[in-house]
């Protein structure tokens, strides 16, 4: 019976895929997602030291500071309304509130949320880091942006409740927009513009009775605040101003923008020195 030849060459080594240098496109992406995120969750680690160190600089230096915070109405002039009710502007003091507790809000509400991005919201954190949207980090930005759009009116001379929280009200509504303007271009095929100028124009429209209480005393009271007051006004414009501006780079996503986890690490730097110069400025004015 015949015998089949093979055409074997000796030292012939056949090739496979598993012989390939080349590393899987999977294994880099998910190395470079890790290493992403560690940069991310280093800095939360770095703003939990912070708050903590922040909120001790208050108690330690910072005496109880009140501010009288009233309410707006209209009442009946009693020695003008002798034959017609003549109706003149008035106002009831509500309370009068210690503003350190403003700022001691604002520090446990970022150092919660940083702990908890770290231990039991880590996983869904990193997860949206690759979908290009984080419902959460708008509610926290939502919180302290009250907080300071708060304490900054107050000190700036709103002390109207109605008035101090129609300004907190605006920058929860400018936020929601941001959010969405986040979740409608998530996808590189769509682009909206609209959410995001929404969100700017709610965001500016927060420091109005900010700018109108400053204008009307220098102009009709003929006095000036102290300088912390209008360093404060300036540092919260630019946070939102900041803020702004990495939703616009990351709808478009220009140049490093492009990657998620870039961006959210630019949310968290712009939390930290936000709110770091606007403490630092609070207490270096209100311990003088």
């Amino acid at each position: 019976m015949a015998k089949k030849k093979t055409n074997t060459k000796k030292g012939a080594v056949s090739k496979s895929p598993a012989a390939s240098n080349t590393t899987p496109k999977s294994i880099v992406s998910k190395t470079t997602s890790n290493s992403a995120t560690g940069k991310t969750r280093s800095l939360h680690k770095i703003n939990l030291a912070l708050q903590a160190a922040l909120a001790a600089l208050i108690l330690l230096t910072v005496k109880p500071v009140y501010y009288a915070l009233s309410l707006s109405f209209v009442t009946k002039d009693a020695l003008l309304s002798e034959f017609q009710t003549v109706f003149v502007p008035a106002e009831k003091i509500l309370l009068d509130f210690d503003v350190r507790w403003l700022l001691m809000a604002m520090i446990v509400v970022s150092g919660v949320y940083s702990a908890l991005v770290l231990t039991r919201w880590r996983a869904s954190y990193e997860l949206a880091q690759t979908g290009r949207v984080y419902f959460w980090r708008w509610v926290i930005l939502a919180v302290t942006g009250v907080i300071m759009v708060s304490f900054a009116s107050i000190v700036s001379g709103v002390e109207d409740l109605a008035a101090n929280k129609m300004a907190g009200g605006f920058v929860v509504v400018a936020m929601v927009f941001a959010w969405l303007s986040e979740k409608h271009n998530q996808k590189a095929s769509e682009k909206s513009s609209v959410h995001y100028w929404m969100a700017l124009a709610c965001g500016l429209m927060a420091m109005y009775a900010i700018l109108a209480s400053l204008t009307g005393t220098m102009i009709y009271g003929m006095i000036r605040f102290p300088w912390y007051v209008y360093a404060l006004d300036v540092a919260l414009l630019i946070n939102f101003l900041l803020v702004a501006a990495n939703l616009k780079r990351s709808n478009l996503r220009t140049g490093q923008s492009n990657d998620y986890a870039f961006v959210e690490r630019n949310y968290v730097i712009i939390a930290m020195f936000s709110q770091f110069v606007f403490v630092a400025l609070a207490v270096a004015g209100l311990a003088a």
